[in-house]
């Protein structure tokens, strides 16, 4: 074999060689690319929406409530009913000369049996020297009158009058029969009576 020949074989073994270590390397890059695995993609997240359902379904399934038929546990009060009440004596003129003397030094009787009554006491004319009425009380069920007593410190002249006064209370309320009567302070200061008011009105006094 000439040395021409000898090249000619060479190179084209060269270049066979040189094909496929091309071929290889491309089909490696091939098997690279075809392994790599796919890029994840984003998947929207299905987050647990049984509690919100739940609680729509209880929110929806609640009975609305009703409104209660049953009374008020609140006691009404009755408009007609007694009420504690307070007066003060107004001074008047005394209907009759002499109211009658007894072991309480004043006479007390209904004008309006529930609405009004007076208070006659006799004593000098001069100021200190009766028992005035100064507050009445009552609750419907017994009536109390503060009363402020006579001044040991008070020249009294001897004439003997009568004085009145009128109570009235605000609030009127049905009376229909004796009612318990404390006259406070009237024999002096702590010295009260306890006593019955009697129904029967001032016209009956003047018979006594």
């Amino acid at each position: 074999m000439n040395k021409t020949a000898t090249i000619g074989v060479i190179a084209t073994a060269t270049a066979l060689t040189l094909a496929a270590c091309s071929g290889d390397e491309a089909d490696n890059d091939a098997t690279t690319t075809e392994q790599q695995p796919d890029a994840p993609t984003a998947e929207p997240s299905e987050g647990p929406t049984d509690t919100a359902e739940e609680t729509t379904e209880e929110a929806t399934e609640t009975p609305s409530e009703e409104p209660s038929d049953a009374p008020s546990e609140e006691p009404t009060e009755d408009p007609s009913a007694p009420v504690e009440q307070t007066a003060l004596p107004v001074p008047v003129d005394a209907s009759i000369d002499t109211p009658p003397q007894n072991e309480i030094p004043a006479t007390i009787k209904w004008l309006e049996p529930g609405e009004s009554l007076h208070v006659y006491v006799n004593g000098s004319s001069t100021p200190g020297c009766f028992v005035e009425p100064i507050e009445a009380w009552t609750d419907g069920e017994a009536i109390d009158i503060a009363f402020s007593p006579t001044e040991d410190d008070v020249a009294c002249t001897a004439d003997i009058v009568t004085h009145a006064w009128e109570i009235t209370w605000d609030s009127p309320y049905e009376v229909t029969g004796e009612m318990p009567l404390t006259l406070t302070d009237i024999l002096g200061e702590d010295e009260s009576i306890d006593t019955i008011l009697p129904l029967a009105p001032v016209t009956d006094l003047t018979s006594e």
